[in-house]
């Protein structure tokens, strides 16, 4: 049972083998345009195409029983040709048949003829295989096609006369290997139940920290993907490899060990660092910005190493403000959404409060809801009145289940005198929107005029 176990582990941990291109079932060699170089792709617009192993190896069926009759294939490039001539036997040795290059097959050649006959009966499913390793396309706008064609006579076969059977492959194309994909990010709420200096921790168990989580502390935000800009299934034509590391698609173009990324946002709002780990666990490096600045500039070999966007706000107990982030690669792609702090219930946004004399302003709640509702405001002011007004006792309260609350703006705010008398404010509100509706009335105190009121809007925070 221990040996079975150790076996599993193997297979799963051992990385998949190259195959030879079956032109029968595989589907075209994806070749990256941005990961070819000066030594692959020539002057005249052609491409050098090599193999590190067998992935440039052509296998095929006969499609055709054979015997001691002689019979003839003929290998024929489109758009392509070989880069190596091939050996004297044709084919590969196989002890069910044997082979001979007829004709082609030599360095620059577009084709091949090969004579091949089998000692007995050998029925139509025997596979053949061509150890190429090497092609050059000669123009990387269109794909290599490779097509197979078994003859009977070898006059047919060099002159492209009457056949068996035939097979046609396209074998490489050059695409686009970047995509515009290239992070995850998820959205965390901070709220009344820790007076808004705490996120809400995620649903977890303790113990449990995932990419995405947070502990109430500590909240993983977002995490950069290399891998998902990496279109499907791309290739460096050097050897043929799969392309696993984004890095290789930047070669022409970029360095990436340059501080040409940039992550974008309130980078005050917490303690905010990339981190190696999802959780958050590993060595920080801190994310700053100049004072007044939004953005702050890092390598792309930093951002891979340490993909992770997090936020720390246990040593802090002023309020986590909402914040929204975004992370620009500097490729010239649009910025991708990099995590987001959110208030969690519900906001109504108050443009302008005053204490105007001769004027009354109140601002009007009303609970639907079945419970208590609690409230809290946040106030602004343009430079002018910043630092000359004082919250008031009103700032902060609770809307009685299935009642309406009046709050005077006076309540709200004390403005200094020989300021502007006007600061804006935002309502936070712990229900749903739809459990809220609210209004602003302005009441001249000399005047018999009926107050003048606006609805306001309830959304989501």
């Amino acid at each position: 049972m221990q040996r079975f176990a150790i076996f599993l582990l193997l297979l799963i941990v051992t990385p998949l083998q190259s195959a030879p291109f079956n032109l029968d079932t595989d589907s075209t060699l994806l070749y990256a345009r941005e990961a070819l170089t000066s030594n692959e792709l020539k002057n005249n617009g052609s491409l050098f195409l090599s193999a590190g192993s067998d992935e440039l190896n052509l296998l095929f069926r006969a499609n055709f029983s054979l015997s001691q009759t002689a019979r003839y294939i003929r290998i024929e490039l489109e758009n392509g040709e070989l880069l190596d001539n091939l050996p004297t036997d044709g084919l590969t040795a196989n002890p069910d048949y044997s082979s001979v290059l007829s004709q082609g097959g030599a360095t620059g050649d577009r084709y091949a003829v090969i004579e091949v006959r089998a000692p007995g009966l050998i029925d139509a499913d025997t596979e053949f295989l061509l150890s190429t390793t090497r092609f050059r396309i000669l123009d990387i706008s269109m794909p290599l096609i490779v097509t197979y064609t078994l003859y009977d006579k070898a006059f047919n076969a060099i002159n492209d006369g009457p056949y068996i059977t035939r097979t046609e492959a396209e074998l490489a194309r050059v695409v686009t290997g970047l995509t515009e994909v290239f992070a995850e990010a998820f959205t965390h709420k901070v709220g009344f139940g820790t007076d808004f200096i705490r996120f809400n921790p995620s649903f977890r168990s303790t113990g449990t920290f995932l990419l995405g989580d947070s502990d109430g502390e500590l909240a993983s935000l977002a995490k950069f993907r290399g891998d998902f800009l990496i279109a499907e299934g791309v290739r460096k034509a050097s050897d043929s490899s799969l392309i696993t590391d984004f890095r290789d698609l930047l070669v022409n173009t970029t360095n990436t060990s340059a501080a040409t990324a940039c992550v974008i946002g309130d980078l005050s709002a917490g303690e905010l660092f990339l981190n190696p780990d999802n959780d958050c666990s590993g060595a920080r490096i801190a994310l700053e910005a100049e004072e007044g600045e939004k953005a702050t500039y890092i390598s792309l070999d930093t951002l891979t190493d340490n993909p992770v966007l997090c936020m720390d706000v246990t040593d802090t107990n002023q309020p986590v403000r909402r914040a929204d982030y975004r992370l620009d690669l500097g490729l010239g792609g649009q910025p991708a959404f990099f995590g987001k702090i959110r208030y969690d219930g519900a906001r109504i946004d108050l443009p302008y409060i005053t204490n105007y004399q001769g004027y009354r302003q109140r601002i009007i709640l009303n609970n639907h809801a079945g419970y208590d509702v609690a409230y809290k405001v946040e106030l602004q002011a343009e430079e002018a009145v910043q630092g000359n007004f004082t919250p008031g006792e009103a700032v902060e309260g609770i809307i009685p289940a299935g009642t309406v609350l009046k709050i005077d703006g006076r309540d709200l705010v004390d403005i200094a005198p020989g300021v502007p008398t006007r600061v804006s404010a935002r309502m936070l509100v712990d229900a749903l929107p739809e459990d809220i509706s609210a209004a602003v009335q302005v009441v001249s105190l000399g005047s018999n005029q009926p107050p003048v009121t606006n609805v306001l809007n309830v959304t989501t925070n």
